[in-house]
């Protein structure tokens, strides 16, 4: 768990570095995820300054939720496919 921990203040730190994007940003996260804790990337996306963004919460998930909710996942994509053509 302390790996884990240190691991963690490497994400918080490092994100800080890209805060300004020219592009469309959809992050897709799963409440259950350790790898990718939410809490980083939900602040990330808050802080992110970009034409466009979208955080999509998978409830139900970890870090695989295009596996662990494949009907979601592929339906949030179609509504990104759509806004952007």
């Amino acid at each position: 768990m302390q790996n884990a921990h240190k691991e963690n203040k490497k994400i918080q730190s490092n994100y800080e570095s890209v805060a300004t994007l020219e592009v469309p940003v959809y992050i897709f996260a799963g409440r259950q995820d350790y790898q990718t804790p939410s809490p980083v990337a939900k602040k990330y996306f808050d802080q992110l300054e970009c034409p466009h963004k979208e955080f999509v919460w998978f409830e139900h998930s970890a870090h695989l939720l295009n596996f662990e909710e494949p009907e979601k996942f592929y339906q949030e994509c179609l509504k990104i496919k759509q806004q952007l053509a």
